[in-house]
């Protein structure tokens, strides 16, 4: 059954529903859930039932939830029509958030993504609940901030998605809570198909949000200086330029951070460039609702699909996200989605590797010694060789062209012969070459390092990566290297950025992984080099015989035939068509050039055998450091040696290392996360030579034997010998105290100028005694004794409470109300004082056993009544308002209380339910005498004025009869 609950807007109490049954109707119910956090419920019911007043502003409203449970929201409008028709429209509740509390302007200072969380959600009723990241962030807020934008602007700080939920048991709330999710969504293979379960598409583009480069600022520093740079997409410039002109617009990263580097600044730039283009073009698509038939089928917001429509204009292929969903909670038949990040592919990407198969397997094959007659779509292998030659027709000039070369002339190739002649002549100029990059590559990247550099390259060996960007611990090579472990084998390692020409080398400062850039020119021109090298030296490059079709790579050969070039590929490409501006002329192949081409070629063999050496030298020198030695850098099961830390071992999961040096001894060491500093857990102070611990000492097994003492001020704590004693002596000497635990018994003595009291406890029996200085006596102030789990004993002073031995009168007995945890009882006697401590204060008097009120004795009952106890404050002589008809629904009842006997006198007074709004006491338990005094008063003076008027009328009336009995007019 669906069912719209509505609570009460104090206490989430249920106050009705709607079910689609009878008089409780709605319809036209619309839920829009979007991923950028706005989420609403509106729907339309009958004005003239009793629950539509329980739909009104500020009123609370759960819905059933997709997958389980509710979802919670809060009325904003609520507006009724002639016809008898309410329309509710609601969001939900934690955008509340903002009006609940504000976070004033501060900086948060290395904060983890929990602490922000606490921060704003402490007091608020919202709890965090999961949190998937882990680091810390500073960042500065130099605006007051509601709780709900603080949430969202610490969410893009981490670059994670907030999702809010509500926990209920049957329709009563538990719990709300805010989870911190990297990425909200499934991306399971869900695909939406024309005939299956797409039932319509709307494409709709956004030309004001064109933009091809961004201006990006960074935070302003307190010089007034700031980064400036600027990032461009080539697809979206291509697409959308005006007269080769970019479409820019400016952006500044949410951010205080003044340490931003340039190459972070590019980055957000980049990541936001990104969002700005996949937002210009929206589609929304309706889709069946297949989930009840099919579970595989259902769809969530932030799911990845794939969408196929061959009608649509053009055929519709993509991948995308979904970013907006609008559903019914009655009618789950269709749904709407709308979809974002979205990566479209035409019908010719989607089919082409079909059109290739199908290309080749139309060709007819025919092998013979002799041309056959000329045909296209005929290849003709000629067996007359040693080597068999494919050929294919060309109808232009009408003879076969060869498909493939045979000799170096086809190609502008030397012969052999020639070749020889001027490889021997470039031998010599290759060897030397060879001798000076390995020398030069080697010293520059290797020698001229730091020692923990080093480390990561004999430990790991050193690789070098060529990318064309900035490298982060983001972006590849370092997303991969998901530990510590995996980071500290690439210490040293080598990026070289080809679309700048900057190099940098992977570091640890400061516990703090990172790519610093190198400044060394030298270092820099070797990794060019390398780069050259590494570029055609792979071994993964194609040739291709006939134009390209994608996949190809940067390094990649296409041979055009024997009247054409020989062309190396530029520009890589993964999908879409051949263009002709990735390829560039590979060589010329002319005689005057050869040799030029074979000294080149040689050093970019040179490099290949450059690198292979360095990396055969690291590998020897691997295998005899870990046959003979123990390297500096490396780790052994954990155990490393390093001239900075001296002897460390790390435990397994990285948080836990003791350390031992010179610096500081011994030292066991923690952190929370991988990310966080290194903590000082238990160590040797290296000036007194005490143990010294931080957290807790929890003993595993084992007895701990001996005297443990703990000083602090003048406050002194000792165990020894199974007793625990705490000691306090003032400087003056004239105030102590002891605390000992010893044989189940805790003892108090304490003393000041007037005297010593001295006072045991155990489960047996309670002891207090006082002697006084002045007097040299000592008397027992009071002594009680466990009589059947009960507590019974006497007083011995007059200034103190008193207990009767004999059970005449009870103890005041202090409790915790089981019901409610946040209720106190006193008892005394055959009377209870209840103090109600939850949402509503009150003071109650009642039976000792807490079944029934008890009555109350008194001259005078004082209600506080001065003004500036109150606010609000409005006349009872409001339009409309008739004291005199709300009165006369009140109905008047003779009753017992149930804990009254039979036998006694009724009561009179009123049944709470049957009471009108003006007298009921706001926690629901009873009347409020002074609110129904309050009421009778305004209907009295309404009653006053009536009959004032008609004594008006009647002194008017008897004049007239007077009149006529004289003889007059009236």
């Amino acid at each position: 059954m669906t069912v719209i609950h509505a609570l009460h807007h104090h206490d989430d109490r249920l106050l009705g529903y709607l079910n689609n049954e009878g008089e409780k109707l709605f319809w036209d119910d619309l839920h829009v859930h979007e991923i950028s956090g706005e989420n609403s419920y509106s729907f339309y019911m009958p004005a003239n039932i009793p629950e539509a007043e329980f739909f009104s502003e500020r009123g609370r409203l759960l819905i059933p939830s997709e997958d389980r449970g509710y979802e919670e929201f809060i009325i904003y409008n609520a507006a009724t029509y002639m016809k008898n028709e309410k329309v509710v429209r609601a969001v939900a509740t934690y955008t509340d958030l903002n009006a609940l509390k504000t976070l004033n302007p501060t900086t948060y200072q290395s904060y983890t993504l929990r602490q922000y969380a606490n921060a704003a959600l402490v007091d608020t009723g919202w709890q965090v609940g999961e949190i998937q990241y882990e680091g810390i962030r500073t960042k500065t807020f130099n605006q007051p901030l509601g709780a709900y934008s603080f949430l969202v602007q610490v969410a893009n700080e981490f670059d994670v998605e907030l999702r809010f939920r509500v926990e209920t048991s049957g329709n009563r709330i538990t719990g709300r809570y805010v989870d911190f999710i990297k990425r909200i969504g499934r991306d399971n293979g869900k695909e939406i198909v024309l005939g299956k379960d797409l039932v319509d598409i709307e494409k709709v583009v956004h030309s004001d949000r064109v933009v091809t480069a961004l201006d990006c600022y960074g935070p302003e520093r307190d010089d007034g200086t700031r980064l400036i740079t600027t990032v461009t997409d080539a697809g979206a410039f291509q697409a959308w330029n005006w007269k080769k002109k970019h479409i820019r617009d400016r952006y500044e990263p949410q951010s205080d951070r003044q340490e931003m580097t340039l190459e972070e600044l590019r980055q957000y730039g980049t990541t936001e460039l990104k969002k700005r283009i996949a937002s210009v073009t929206d589609y929304f698509i309706t889709g069946a609702d297949l989930e009840s038939i099919f579970p595989h089928e259902a769809t969530r917001l932030g799911d990845r699909l794939g969408i196929k429509n061959p009608d649509f204009s053009p055929p519709l292929y993509a991948h995308a996200r979904v970013i907006r969903v609008e559903r019914s909670i009655v009618d789950k038949a269709s749904k709407v989605y709308k979809i974002g990040e979205v990566v479209t592919y035409t019908e010719d990407e989607v089919f082409q590797t079909f059109r290739q198969l199908q290309d080749l397997y139309a060709i007819k094959v025919i092998k013979s010694n002799s041309a056959p007659p000329g045909r296209i779509g005929t290849l003709w292998i000629d067996t007359s060789g040693t080597v068999d030659v494919p050929h294919t027709w060309n109808s232009t000039t009408a003879v076969w062209d060869k498909y493939s070369p045979t000799q170096a002339a086809d190609i502008g190739a030397e012969t052999p012969a020639g070749a020889q002649v001027k490889a021997d002549q470039a031998k010599a100029a290759a060897d030397a070459y060879t001798n000076q990059q390995l020398i030069n590559y080697v010293d520059k990247t290797l020698y001229n390092q730091e020692l923990a550099d080093i480390q990561g390259q004999i430990d790991g060996s050193i690789t070098t990566w060529f990318y064309p960007y900035v490298p982060t611990l983001e972006n590849l090579p370092a997303s991969d290297w998901t530990t510590n472990e995996l980071k500290n084998q690439h210490l040293g390692d080598l990026f070289y950025d080809d679309s700048t020409g900057y190099g940098y080398r992977f570091k640890l400062n400061a516990d703090v992984y990172q790519w610093k850039r190198i400044e060394d020119t030298d270092v820099t021109k070797a990794l060019a080099d390398a780069q050259r090298a590494q570029d055609t030296a792979d071994g993964k490059r194609r040739v291709f015989v006939n134009q390209p079709i994608p996949p190809y790579e940067v390094g990649d050969l296409w041979s055009q035939g024997v009247n054409g070039d020989l062309m190396r590929c530029s520009v890589s490409r993964s999908t879409g068509v051949y263009n002709a501006a990735d390829w560039v002329l590979a060589s010329k192949y002319t005689d005057d050039t050869r040799a030029v081409e074979a000294e080149n070629n040689a050093k970019e063999h040179a490099n290949l055998v450059s690198g292979q050496a360095y990396q055969d030298a690291v590998a020897d020198a691997r295998v005899y450091v870990d046959q003979n030695g123990v390297l500096q850098g490396s780790t052994y099961n954990g155990v490393s040696i390093s001239n900075t830390d001296g002897f460390v071992t790390v435990r397994g999961d990285q948080l836990v290392r003791t350390v031992q040096n010179s610096t500081v001894g011994i030292v066991i060491q923690r952190r929370a996360t991988v990310n966080d500093p290194w903590i000082n857990m238990f160590y040797v102070d290296a000036q007194t030579g005490n143990l010294k611990l931080a957290g807790d000492l929890d003993g595993a097994g084992g007895t701990f034997r001996g005297r443990v003492e703990v000083q602090a001020g003048e406050n002194k704590t000792v165990i020894e010998n199974g007793i625990v004693r705490q000691e306090y002596a003032s400087t003056d000497g004239l105030y102590t105290y002891l605390i000992q635990i010893k044989d189940h018994i805790i003892e108090l003595t304490s003393a000041d100028p007037g005297g010593t009291s001295r006072s045991f406890f155990n489960e047996q029996r309670v002891f207090l005694s006082r002697t006084d200085n002045v007097e040299g006596e000592s008397s027992v102030v009071y002594e009680a004794n466990n009589v059947n789990g009960q507590l019974h004993g006497t007083a011995r002073s007059t200034n103190e409470f008193y207990i009767d031995p004999k059970g005449h009168h009870e103890v005041f007995l202090f409790d915790v109300d089981a019901a409610d945890p946040f209720h106190r009882s006193m008892s005394t006697g055959t009377v209870r004082l209840k103090f109600l401590n939850g949402t509503a204060a009150q003071l109650q008097v009642r039976k000792a056993d807490d079944s029934a009120y008890a009555p109350i004795a008194s001259s005078d009952f004082v209600t506080a009544s001065r003004r500036e106890y109150k606010k609000n404050i409005q006349s009872m002589e409001c339009k409309g308002y008739n004291a005199t008809e709300r009165l006369k629904l009140l109905i008047p009842s003779f009753y017992h209380l149930n804990g009254d006997l039979d036998s006694e006198p009724l009561r009179a007074g009123f049944i709470l339910d049957e009471a009108v709004w003006e007298i009921v006491d706001p926690s629901g338990e009873g009347l409020i005498s002074m609110q129904a005094v309050a009421l009778l008063v305004k209907g009295f003076q309404e009653q006053q004025t009536i009959i004032e008027q008609q004594q008006l009328a009647i002194n008017d009336l008897i004049k007239r009869v007077e009149t006529l009995e004289k003889g007059g007019t009236a």
